[in-house]
């Protein structure tokens, strides 16, 4: 149910700020940045909301100094994160945060893939997932470490596992999930909020 988001967005000194609900407002994220520069004082900012995709999209003008820059960006409010020893031979796990609230008890499945892409859903879903479809995105779809089921707050974590340790030292893989569950309606699968992929080097 997207009219679960609301985001609040607002200029500041240091660039435009913006704090995030996913359920209706009852509570919010911290205040976080669009600009991870934080380059100037940002005017003008301005938001519009994409359901299909769960995206915030985000223009503001930015100064710096003496001159005005226009700027576009945005985000997703539900997020994958990456801890533990980031390095080859380390172990690490995946954070799914910030999901609807509504899909708590979804079941979950992280992506990995060495570079960003437009891998299209399956079912006939019109969205894509931001990965590349390479041998690390399909070999983490049968990895079972990297499913799950979203907890009572929609959020999970994966058990911890090894990074490789013939991965290459500065190697950047990028990270993202998807919430899904069976067709109540029928067969199949319906999928529900994906996240953004996060880059992590190693």
């Amino acid at each position: 149910d997207t009219s679960q988001f609301i985001a609040i967005l607002y200029e500041d000194l240091a660039g435009p700020r913006g704090v995030f609900s996913r359920d209706s407002g009852a509570e919010f994220t911290n205040p976080f940045s669009m600009h991870e520069d934080d380059p100037g004082p940002a005017i003008a900012v301005s938001s519009r909301f994409d359901p299909m995709n769960e995206n915030f999209l985000v223009a503001w003008v930015q100064i710096e100094g003496t001159e005005f820059h226009a700027l576009a960006g945005g985000f997703r409010g539900q997020k994958t994160a990456v801890g533990g020893d980031k390095v080859p031979g380390g172990r690490i796990q995946v954070l799914m945060v910030e999901f609807p609230i509504d899909q708590a008890g979804w079941q979950y499945q992280v992506l990995v893939s060495s570079a960003l892409g437009l891998t299209p859903l399956p079912a006939g879903d019109p969205r894509s997932i931001g990965l590349l479809q390479d041998f690390l995105f399909l070999a983490s779809v049968n990895y079972p470490r990297l499913r799950g089921v979203l907890d009572a707050e929609a959020e999970a974590t994966t058990p911890f596992f090894t990074v490789p340790r013939a991965l290459p030292v500065g190697t950047t893989i990028f990270f993202g999930s998807i919430s899904f569950q069976d067709n109540p309606a029928g067969s199949g699968l319906v999928f529900g909020s994906v996240t953004d992929g996060q880059p992590v080097t190693f």
